[in-house]
C-alpha cells in the first residue's frame, strides 16, 4: 500500500474520532441527549434542532472505524489483542487513581469494580476486542464472495439491520447499533468495499453522503416541531438506515479521492495513531468534568451559538492534548506494556500448541 493511500485513511481516523468528539460534546455538552430524553428543557427549539443537523453528520464516526477494520481486514495477533487491554486498564486506572487523590472520585465498591474491569465500561473496546478475535473468520468470507453477492450483502444488511432493526429491535438484540452483530456487519461491508471496484459510485458518493445527512436533519427538525423528542433521538441510532448511508458513502467518497491531494498532510499519520487513547481519555469518568465545564464556561460568557461555532477548535484542542498524553505514555510505559503483551502473546501460543497436540 503506497504511502499516500496511508495518509488518505489516516486522515479518516483522524476525522472519525474529531466526530466522536464533537458528537459527545453536542449530546453531553450542549445537553442535546438532556433535552430529548428528558423533561429539563433548557434550549430553544431552533438550538435544539441545530444540534441535531450537526449530529447527523459527526454521529458516524464509530461507524467509519468499523468500516475502516474491514477495510483494511484486522490481523490477529494476541500481542495486539492484548496491549489493549493492557492500555485501557493502565489508562483507566490511573485517570481513576489522580481522581481519587484529587477528591473529584469517591472510592467505593463500584470504583473498585471497575478499577478490575475497565473493559466493561467501553462498548466499543469489547466489541473491537470480539471483532478482532473473530476476523480470521470473516476473513474467509470475503475472500470467498464475489461482487455480486457483495452487493445483495449490502442490501440484506440495510434492509435487516438499518431497517427492521431500527424499526422493531426486539429479538435481533442490535441495540440501535451499540452491538457486536453491527460491528460483524460494518467489518464485512468495508473489506467488500476494499476488494470490490465500485468506481461507479464514485461521481455521486459525496451527494448521498451530504443528502442523507439532510434528510436525517430535516426528519429530526420535524419531530421537534410535533414535540416527538424520543422519536427524535431515536435518529440517532448507528443502525438507522440513513446513518449507515452515510456512512458508507463517506468511505467510498475516501477512497476515490486522489492520493496526490495527501502529500502535504502527512503529519495527520502521527495524530491517527493515537485515535485509542483519544477515545478513552476524552470519554472517562470525571475527566468528561474537564470537558464539559470550559464548554459550559463559553455558553454563559458567550452565548449559545458562538460556543456552537467554537465547537471544531475545542474537539480539535481536546483531540492534541489526549496525543501529548499518549506521546508521554510512549516515551514511558507503552515499551513496557507492549513488552508484557508480547511475552503473553508466546505463552498463549505455547499453550494452544500443547493443546493441540493433546487433540491429536
Amino acid at each position: 500500500m503506497s504511502e499516500y493511500r496511508n495518509i488518505k485513511f489516516d486522515s479518516l481516523r483522524f476525522l472519525a474520532m474529531l466526530m466522536i468528539i464533537f458528537h459527545h460534546c453536542i449530546i453531553n455538552d450542549f445537553g442535546l441527549q438532556r433535552e430529548l430524553c428528558s423533561n429539563i428543557n433548557l434550549l430553544s427549539i431552533s438550538e435544539i434542532q441545530t444540534l441535531g443537523f450537526f449530529n447527523s453528520f459527526v454521529l458516524i464516526g464509530v461507524n467509519i472505524f468499523f468500516l475502516l477494520s474491514g477495510y483494511f481486514q484486522i490481523k490477529f495477533s494476541w500481542n495486539k489483542f492484548l496491549h489493549i487491554i493492557l492500555q485501557t486498564f493502565f489508562i483507566y486506572g490511573v485517570v481513576t487513581f489522580i481522581g481519587i487523590i484529587t477528591g473529584n472520585v469517591t472510592l467505593n465498591t463500584d470504583v473498585i469494580k471497575n478499577i478490575l474491569d475497565p473493559i466493561d465500561l467501553y462498548w466499543y473496546i469489547m466489541t473491537y476486542l470480539l471483532l478482532m478475535l473473530v476476523s480470521p473468520l470473516l476473513n474467509i468470507i470475503v475472500e470467498h464472495i464475489n461482487k455480486d453477492h457483495f452487493r445483495l450483502y449490502i442490501l440484506g444488511i440495510l434492509i435487516v439491520c438499518g431497517g427492521y432493526g431500527f424499526l422493531h429491535d426486539v429479538n435481533l438484540h442490535i441495540n440501535r447499533g451499540y452491538s457486536f452483530l453491527m460491528a460483524m456487519a460494518l467489518y464485512l461491508i468495508g473489506a467488500g468495499i476494499h476488494k470490490f471496484d465500485l468506481k461507479g459510485f464514485y461521481n455521486k458518493n459525496l451527494f448521498v453522503f451530504l443528502a442523507c445527512g439532510i434528510f436525517n436533519s430535516l426528519i429530526f427538525c420535524g419531530f421537534i416541531v410535533l414535540d416527538m423528542r424520543q422519536e427524535a433521538w431515536n435518529l440517532f441510532a448507528y443502525n438507522n438506515p440513513l446513518i449507515l448511508l452515510e456512512s458508507i458513502f463517506l468511505l467510498l467518497f475516501v477512497k476515490g479521492m486522489s492520493n496526490n491531494r495527501f502529500e502535504k498532510y502527512k503529519w495527520i499519520s502521527a495524530l491517527s495513531k493515537s485515535t485509542l487513547t483519544v477515545y478513552l481519555l476524552h470519554s472517562t469518568c470525571w475527566l468528561t468534568k474537564l470537558r464539559h465545564i470550559p464548554m459550559e464556561l463559553l455558553i454563559q460568557e458567550f452565548g449559545f451559538w458562538i460556543a456552537l461555532i467554537m465547537l471544531p477548535v475545542y474537539a480539535i484542542f481536546i483531540y492534541l492534548i489526549c496525543c501529548v498524553v499518549d506521546k508521554l505514555l510512549a516515551i514511558s510505559i507503552d515499551v513496557v506494556l507492549w513488552k508484557i503483551s508480547k511475552k503473553c502473546d508466546i505463552l498463549i501460543n505455547s499453550m494452544f500448541s500443547k493443546c493441540l497436540k493433546i487433540i491429536k
